[in-house]
Order: C-alpha cells, then sequence, then structure tokens
C-alpha cells in the first residue's frame, strides 16, 4: 500500500498543474454549454448539453490525459528511473490508469451535479442513475482506448485516425448504425429523456470493449518489460511517415471509391408528377394545376432531359424536380438546395402569365449539365461553352428565334474589335458585364459561327468533347482526365484554332450587324452608379445614378437590384437581392432604401427588360465598398 502512496504522489507532484488546468478548463467548457442551455426554454436543456459535452469535450480531455500521463512519460524517458526501482511494472500502469480514471470521473460527477442542478425538471432517483451509469461507463470506454493509444507513442494518431476512417467505411460501406451500438449507443438522444430503462446491450458491449482496450494497453506496457512502448515513443523516422501516408492515401481512395459506388439516393418530392424517358426522370408540382397538366409538363421535360442526353452522349442526367414557387417574379428561377440525395431542384413561378419558358429551360439545362459534371463546368475555361450551349440547344430543336440570339450578341459587342480570344479566358467578368442571359446569346452566336465553319457535326463533336466528359466522384477525379478544354477540343473536332473560331465569329456578327442596320443602336444601354451620403460617422445612404442611352421617347420602369455581400462573397444571384422599381427619368437619382455601415459591400445593378431581345438588360453586376 505504502508502495502505491508514494506513486501516486509522484505522478501528483509531476503533473499537477498541468492535470489542474486540464480538469479547469474542461469544467469551464461545460460552464459555457449550461449557460448557453439556460437561454433556451426546453427544461431538460441542461442535461442536453452534458450529452454535449460528453461527446465533444470529454473524448478531447481524455486524449489530453492520457497523453500526460503515459506520452510524455515515455517520450521524456523518466519512467526508466522508476523500472530501476523494486517495484512491479504493472503497478506503475495502474496507477496512471486509474489516476486519469479518478480525474475524468472527478468532471463527470461535478458536470452532472451542475446538470441536475440547473435542469427545471428534477430527475428522480432513478433517472439520475441511469444517466450517471450510461455517462460513467461511455467515458470509461473513451479513457480506454485514448490510455491504449497513449502506449502506442508515435503511432496514436495514425490509429486513431485509421479507427475513425474504419468507423466511416463501415457506416457507408454497410447497413451498420454505429449511434445504436456500445458507447456510441449510450450518449445518444435518448440519455436525457430516459426514465425507466437500462440499454443493457449497450452497456455489456461497452463493458466488453473498454476490458479488450485496457487489456491491449496493459500489453503494451508489460510486453518485453516495458521495451516495446518506450520504442512506440520515440519521434517518428520520415520513411514511417511516408508509409503511414500512403496507407492513408490508400485507405482514403478505398473509401471514396465505395462512396461513389453507393449512390446517393434520389431526392423524393412527396407531391408532384413524374414521368420518364429513358434515363431521364422529370418531376412537376404547381400550385394551383390539375396533376394531369403537371404529368404533361412532366413529359415534356423528361423528353427533353432524354434528348440531350444522346445528343451530347452524356453517361447520365440527374433527375430534375421543378417546383413552383408564387411568390418569384416570373423572370428569377432558383436552385434548391438538395442535402444527401441526387438531383435537381429548380423553382419558378411557372403558371404566371409572363412566365418566360425558354429562359427558364436554357437556365435549368444549365444546371443539369453543371450538376452532370460534379460543377467542373463552373471553371472558367468552359464558361462560355456551357453558356452557349443552352442557347444552341434551343435553336437547335427550333424552339427559340435565332434572330433574337443574334441580336443579343450584336448588343453585347457593339464594335467588331471588341471581340477577341482573350474575353473567353475571363468569361466570369463578362457574364457580370453584360448578364447571364445577353452573355449566353453572345456565347451562342460562337457556337452559331462554328456550325457555319464545321457544320452541326463538328459542332456536336465539339460540345460532347468540352460538356460530356464523366466525372468521378472520388478521389479518383484528381487524376482521371479533365473535359477537354475549348481549345483543344476546337482542334480535335475541327480542326480549328481559337484565334480562327474568332476570326469566323467576328464575320458573323458583321454580317448579321448589317442586316440589321440601326436597330441595334437603338436597343437601351443602362449605366449605373451608387454615390454614398454620410449621415453620420458611423451611418452612410447610397444613391443611384441611373443613365439609358439613347434617351427614351417615354417612360421607362427600370429594376435595381441590390443586397449587401457577406464575408468573403463576391456576387449573389438575383433573386436573393432587393427590389427597387424606378421610373425612368423622374427618379433617375433615387436613395436605396436602408442605410448601411463603413466598410460594407453592396452588390447591385439597374436592368430593363427589352421586348426586343426578350430578356433583360443590366448596367453590368458591381460591387461597392461604402466608405
Amino acid at each position: 500500500m505504502k508502495t502505491w502512496l508514494i506513486l501516486v504522489r509522484k505522478e501528483v507532484r509531476q503533473h499537477l498543474w498541468a492535470l489542474a488546468g486540464l480538469l479547469l478548463i474542461c469544467m469551464l467548457a461545460y460552464l459555457n454549454l449550461v449557460a448557453y442551455s439556460l437561454t433556451e426554454a426546453a427544461p431538460s436543456a441542461p442535461l442536453q448539453a452534458l450529452r454535449a459535452f460528453l461527446i465533444v469535450y470529454m473524448p478531447l480531455t481524455a486524449l489530453l490525459l492520457s497523453g500526460r500521463l503515459v506520452v510524455a512519460e515515455y517520450s521524456a524517458g523518466t519512467q526508466v528511473f522508476l523500472e530501476g526501482l523494486p517495484l512491479a511494472r504493472v503497478t506503475m500502469v495502474t496507477v496512471k490508469y486509474l489516476l486519469g480514471l479518478v480525474l475524468l470521473f472527478l468532471a463527470l460527477a461535478l458536470a452532472l451535479t451542475l446538470a441536475f442542478s440547473f435542469s427545471s425538471v428534477q430527475p428522480d432517483l432513478r433517472q439520475s442513475t441511469i444517466i450517471a451509469l450510461r455517462s460513467a461507463v461511455y467515458l470509461w470506454t473513451i479513457y480506454s482506448f485514448f490510455f491504449l493509444g497513449g502506449f502506442l507513442g508515435r503511432y496514436r494518431f495514425p490509429f486513431y485516425g485509421l479507427v475513425g476512417l474504419g468507423f466511416l467505411l463501415l457506416t457507408y460501406s454497410t447497413d451498420v448504425d454505429l449511434s445504436r451500438w456500445g458507447p456510441f449507443a449510450l450518449v445518444d438522444n435518448t440519455l436525457a429523456f430516459e426514465r425507466s430503462n437500462l440499454p443493457w446491450m449497450a452497456l455489456l458491449w461497452s463493458a466488453a470493449l473498454l476490458i479488450v482496450l485496457t487489456s491491449a494497453a496493459y500489453a503494451l506496457a508489460l510486453i518485453r518489460e516495458g521495451s516495446v512502448a518506450a520504442l512506440t515513443a520515440q519521434k517518428m523516422s520520415y520513411r514511417e511517415k511516408i508509409a503511414f501516408t500512403m496507407v492513408f492515401m490508400a485507405f482514403l481512395t478505398t473509401f471514396t471509391y465505395l462512396d461513389e459506388r453507393k449512390d446517393p439516393e434520389p431526392f423524393e418530392l412527396v407531391l408532384g408528377s413524374s414521368a420518364h424517358d429513358g434515363y431521364a426522370t422529370a418531376t412537376v408540382l404547381t400550385a394551383y394545376e390539375s396533376e394531369e397538366t403537371d404529368h404533361q409538363m412532366a413529359q415534356e421535360w423528361s423528353r427533353e432531359l432524354a434528348a440531350m442526353q444522346r445528343f451530347l452522349d452524356l453517361a447520365w442526367v440527374p433527375q430534375v424536380f421543378i417546383v413552383e414557387r408564387t411568390d418569384l417574379d416570373p423572370d428569377l428561377f432558383e436552385q434548391g438546395q438538395i442535402q444527401d440525395a441526387s438531383g435537381v431542384l429548380a423553382r419558378a413561378h411557372i403558371t404566371h402569365p409572363d412566365f418566360r419558358a425558354g429562359a427558364f429551360k436554357a437556365w435549368l439545362l444549365r444546371r443539369v449539365l453543371l450538376d452532370a459534371s460534379r460543377q467542373r463546368l463552373e471553371e472558367e475555361t468552359y464558361a462560355w461553352v456551357l453558356d452557349g450551349f443552352s442557347l444552341y440547344w434551343l435553336d437547335e430543336r427550333s424552339q427559340i428565334d435565332r434572330g433574337i440570339l443574334m441580336l443579343r450578341a450584336l448588343w453585347a459587342v457593339p464594335q467588331e474589335d471588341e471581340l477577341e480570344a482573350a474575353l473567353l479566358g475571363r468569361w466570369l467578368s463578362v457574364r457580370e458585364q453584360l448578364g447571364q442571359e445577353v452573355a449566353a446569346g453572345l456565347a451562342y452566336s460562337g457556337l452559331a459561327a462554328l456550325r457555319q465553319r464545321c457544320g452541326p457535326e463538328g459542332v456536336q463533336d465539339f460540345l460532347r468533347r468540352v460538356l460530356a466528359t464523366p466525372v468521378p466522384r472520388d478521389l479518383r477525379a484528381l487524376w482521371t482526365a479533365p473535359a477537354a478544354r475549348p481549345v483543344r477540343a476546337l482542334q480535335e473536332a475541327c480542326g480549328l484554332s481559337l484565334e480562327e473560331l474568332v476570326q469566323d465569329w467576328k464575320a458573323l456578327l458583321a454580317e448579321n450587324r448589317r442586316q440589321s442596320g440601326l436597330l441595334v443602336e437603338s436597343l437601351p444601354r443602362l449605366e449605373m452608379d451608387l454615390e454614398v451620403e454620410a449621415f453620420s460617422s458611423l451611418s452612410r445612404g447610397l444613391r443611384h445614378r441611373i443613365t439609358v442611352t439613347p434617351r427614351p421617347a417615354q417612360a421607362l420602369l427600370l429594376e435595381v437590384r441590390y443586397g449587401r455581400l457577406q464575408g468573403l462573397e463576391v456576387r449573389k444571384e438575383p433573386q436573393k437581392l432587393h427590389l427597387q422599381v424606378v421610373r425612368y427619368p423622374d427618379r433617375a437619382e433615387d436613395a436605396l432604401p436602408g442605410t448601411y455601415t463603413p466598410g460594407e459591400r453592396v452588390y447591385a445593378a439597374a436592368q430593363l427588360y427589352v421586348p426586343l431581345l426578350r430578356c433583360n438588360v443590366v448596367s453590368g453586376w458591381r460591387a461597392w465598398e461604402v466608405d
């Protein structure tokens, strides 16, 4: 017994301030959770805070505790002195194990006391016992895991990482639900509410696991008189780092490959009508139309998707869900977010009398291709081809007036020398300056010029090389050959250089400019600037100044869309911006609603619907910084 007291005194003297500081930080973190939980109205909030404490902070505390008691001791070699004394090595290991466990149980006891004290609904003795027992067994198991890791020395973090990846692989490749097993089940959502039943199977599995982990830790500590633990405590060599890196890469590759093989379940729309055409599926849900009308729309969309898939020779197309949203303007479309499922969810006011069906179809087909390419076509290199294809496809299907598309291109490039190959390399800036629809019209004219030179078959080959390369959903995407860059695809499909295409492009625009006469010059162009007004040292107002050329013969209704940019944002989708309707020229200079503080950034543009173009023209999307 005296030997035990000596060892305990030695451990306390050596680690007192470190252990006390660790315990203090742990409890401060829990007090923060409790304080936050008290702001909620739920009576069991403090007990739910206890669950968060057990899941997040206690494993971290156990990791640091085992590192201090085991890793630091063996790394510094101070255990050699104890091994030279007439002490049983098992006694030294047991003292370390029990000291760490007692400290964790002390932290748990304080946390339980605070949780029961602050809970507005006091648990009875049985519920308190259940909560305490589940928490203690869970904590004991977690501590045993990290205690074992402490004796692995320099291999402990690779060990933790492989165990974590193994759990992920088991979860994603099988139907095993680890949250219902062993120590994980002990701290599930029922921890704060269970009043009568003990999870005996979870307790038994946890007990068995902690026995295995503790036995393994003792084996590492005692085998060959502790020499194995001493060797693993040395620093990792360069070769070992390379080896573990390769093992992790192999493990990650296997995991992501299996994840890719296990395709996410398709998004399910409870209501709505669906239609299929081959592998293409579309679902439509309107607000007020009949189910038969929804089904007809779904059939039209499934045929459209199937035809595009065949044209581009796509390996697959995502399922499309179209849901009517009556609070959207008829010219605004919104892509919904889908979590843990596949498909493209689009929202639009599709039954509005002024709904622009052609613009919506071009918008949605573009997003389908983005989803099919795993967003790779979002890169600026491919952007002009992607934008132009949606309109080229509608032209090929005779679903849009070709003359209108050429007018958009002429509006975008009023002078021939403004079109150059470098313009295609900064397409995102071009799109912001011209607006999505006008920029797409310009891109379409490039594909139309290519069609004149190479024929429809040549354009189809070019589009397939750029838009239809399959992209894996795992790490193979890092070394899989990317989609052909437009420059290379032009050469392979048509034997053209980009400069030669630009020359043909200019010639096509020049020919259409001669045919259109003065029509293009009569189309309105917008300019807008924002001026800052200082209301106080911390308050600013913004006034817009809009100019339309040529000056319209009658009053126009313009739209000013504006919104704040947050954090690292550089742009916003129009449907996420505020709207101000401006009567021009009466209110060409007017204040934007709201006040702003210095340093804020505002993203805005003025836009006007032009019937001859059947789209909006914009003043150019810009970000202004309030000074």
